[in-house]
């Protein structure tokens, strides 16, 4: 099974979240949009991960993460592990090597964007939906 984690990273005013754009690529969904994350390393546990995920893609320091959720993934033998995310600082510079756009968008934006699959699933449920208690926005 593979184990991927991903952040949800809100804006200082907490109205938009940080989503990446993946570079097109032979990979499954390349060039749509998704929160900053990937997979758990062998021999590595799920927090470590998500910090260096964070510190690879963005250049960003984690300071604290609540678990949201765990849900399926894209992929067959592919859990997702969801994460709420506080961060240093919110000046982050994007990976080249793996990212081709990134910034801060706001949930009437996102609506309009070419999500992962498991991105936009995930929002439906726990974001967008404004009578779910676990519902940030």
């Amino acid at each position: 099974m593979i184990t991927v984690v991903t952040a949800l990273i809100l804006n200082p005013s907490k109205d938009k979240f940080l989503i990446v754009k993946r570079k097109k690529s032979e990979s499954i969904h390349s060039s749509l949009w998704a929160f900053p994350g990937g997979i758990v390393e062998k021999n590595e546990n799920i927090l470590d991960a998500l910090k260096r995920e964070i510190m690879e893609e963005l250049g960003l320091k984690l300071v604290s993460s609540k678990k949201i959720a765990e849900t399926k993934g894209d992929v067959k033998e592919q859990i997702t592990v969801w994460f709420d995310c506080k961060v240093a600082n919110y000046d982050f510079k994007l990976n080249k090597k793996e990212l081709s756009n990134g910034g801060f968008f706001s949930e009437k934006q996102m609506k309009n964007m070419k999500l992962w699959p498991a991105t936009k699933e995930f929002f439906e449920k726990y974001v967008f939906n404004k009578t779910n208690p676990n519902s940030k926005a």
